[in-house]
């Protein structure tokens, strides 16, 4: 039998002549087939995670282009489309809180792309510089945050928290702010009961000096560290009513630092439970691991993804 097949050249080549990278496409070669393609956008308030069906019953072959964390230097416009893993970092005091990542995988029924959990948000720490933060039990210190009881005081370790160079506008609207402890131990089995207030100031100074005196935000949220945390966990509570009700002050300014206050709602004080947020060794030496996390918007990331007839194998 003749060697028959198709060639297909490109433009200003002899398609008889040509060399296989001078062709757009050879029957010769094993080309993908498309079974589908397809574009969406991916929000936080949606789980972060796409999954789209392809029923073919096998794990395909696929491609899939997302956008990048807008928060990130990237080679060219965060506009552009990246190949899928897109692994990016962001340098920080705790890398674990940075899962900036993109990934797809396939099984015999769907395509799934997943957003990591920090994937859009801006991320603010204490530095732990001019007293930053501090606790109160039976006396003010500064360098580590204090929440719970300590048998006997009979004083509950309330505790404050001062962030800096807050880079949101003057009545911008916030999606999603979160107040994140990293636990450097925990004492007791009962739960950790407050309530957070953001510091109602424009501009709140220094913790120079205990500031439970300072006016508190009308909007409150009341949360506990759960008993069955432990050392290297993060407690996380939401402060975005809190956050927006500094932001929407008439005299904010992007720039600006922002405080917060938790109280105590109820935690048992009959024996010690309290938590700190991290050692002495990392606090006095400015590594404090408590941050604040901001998302303005739901929408993280524009994606477009390809599904092949052609199964994946090996």
């Amino acid at each position: 039998m003749g060697n028959y097949g198709i060639k297909v050249s490109k433009p200003g080549y002899d398609v008889k002549t040509s060399s296989p990278q001078e062709l757009v496409f050879s029957s010769k070669y094993q080309t993908l087939h498309v079974h589908s393609q397809g574009s969406g956008i991916v929000y936080d308030s949606t789980g972060r995670t796409v999954t789209v069906a392809h029923g073919l019953g096998y794990i395909p072959k696929f491609l899939v282009h997302t956008q990048v964390d807008s928060s990130l230097p990237v080679i060219g416009s965060t506009n552009y489309y990246y190949i899928v893993p897109a692994t990016t970092t962001r340098g920080g005091i705790e890398p674990g809180q940075y899962d900036l990542d993109v990934r797809a995988w396939a099984d015999s029924t769907n395509l799934y792309i997943k957003y990591g959990d920090s994937f859009g948000y801006k991320y603010y720490y204490t530095g732990n510089v001019n007293n930053n933060y501090g606790y109160e039990g039976v006396s003010y210190i500064t360098g580590t945050i204090w929440n719970g009881y300590f048998s006997g005081t009979g004083a509950f370790y309330k505790s404050a928290v001062r962030f800096q160079d807050i880079t949101i506008s003057q009545g911008a609207t916030i999606y999603k702010a979160i107040l994140g402890y990293y636990l450097g131990s925990k004492v007791g089995s009962s739960d950790i009961k407050v309530s957070s207030y953001g510091i109602d100031e424009d501009n709140t100074a220094d913790f120079g000096g205990a500031p439970w005196g300072r006016p508190l935000t009308t909007a409150t949220a009341n949360d506990a560290a759960s008993g069955n945390f432990s050392t290297g966990d993060t407690w996380e509570r939401g402060v975005t009513s809190q956050l927006q009700e500094i932001i929407n002050r008439g005299g904010w300014s992007s720039g600006n630092p922002v405080g917060f206050i938790q109280l105590d709602n109820g935690t048992n004080n009959s024996s010690s439970n309290y938590i700190i947020d991290s050692n002495s060794s990392d606090a006095f030496y400015g590594n404090s691991l408590t941050y604040l996390k901001v998302l303005m918007v739901d929408l993280l990331a524009n994606y477009k993804y390809t599904i092949f007839l052609d199964e994946m194998t090996g």
